[in-house]
């Protein structure tokens, strides 16, 4: 089971993977806050607001606009494709592309992130709405959440090299997102989990399942399926 170390008052805030990341950053502290959650989105929470919110299963969007991402990955044709869903009032800037043969599963989901905030930056229409109303891009990759507000920490502290001495892979893919994210603090990248989710989950699994939990199925399904047909 994943677990999420948030430090809401500390030398540096932040959600981290692990005690290690944190135990510099909050020992010998005055006044340091910090708290382990099982989710990522309980964690971000607390950082934003010093808050725990023990029901992220009841998760209500307001008026926030939903994007879905996905990445498609075939071993057999080593062929990749994205694909970005949205909900109303933005539905038809669905948008789905083939990227560079041989890219990994893991690249195409962050592609697929970055694309989606891109979208967001260069469409005057969208980034209005946005601005007034919120985001939440979903996806299903936990590698891309832990990468951009977990790992993305340590990496920068570190020169971008991992523990193990190597060039952190998707580095300047990853730097681009982080960039976004930061520009566009409207906006929050969310695993499907958080409503109780998984990949490739059937329609059968969320018959009775929350009216938001349906919501993101149903975009998260979408997304999928722009992915999978692109890299065709």
């Amino acid at each position: 089971m994943s677990t999420f170390y948030a430090v809401y008052k500390g030398r540096k805030t932040g959600v981290y993977p692990n005690w290690e990341s944190v135990n510099f950053l909050v020992s010998g502290y005055k006044g340091a806050i910090f708290q382990k959650f099982k989710t990522h989105a309980q964690a971000q929470h607390f950082v934003e607001t010093g808050e725990i919110k023990k029901e992220m299963a009841q998760l209500q969007l307001k008026n926030e606009l939903c994007i879905y991402t996905d990445g498609a990955f075939s071993s057999k044709t080593k062929r990749s494709g994205i694909g970005v869903a949205w909900d109303a009032p933005f539905i038809y800037h669905a948008f789905s592309k083939r990227i560079q043969d041989g890219s990994t599963n893991q690249l195409a989901e962050v592609y697929a992130i970055e694309t989606a905030l891109l979208m967001i930056d260069k469409t005057p229409e969208i980034k209005t709405f946005v601005v007034k109303n919120k985001a939440v891009i979903w996806t299903d990759s936990d590698y891309a959440c832990r990468c951009l507000y977990d790992y993305i920490h340590k990496w920068r502290e570190n020169g971008w090299v991992t523990n193990s001495g190597k060039t952190v892979k998707h580095r300047f893919l990853l730097q681009r997102c982080s960039r976004l994210l930061t520009k566009l603090r409207h906006v929050r990248i969310r695993h499907i989990s958080e409503v109780g989710l998984h990949s490739h989950d059937t329609k059968a699994s969320v018959k009775n399942a929350a009216a938001l939990t349906k919501r993101v199925w149903a975009g998260n399904k979408r997304a999928d399926e722009l992915a999978t047909e692109a890299r065709l």
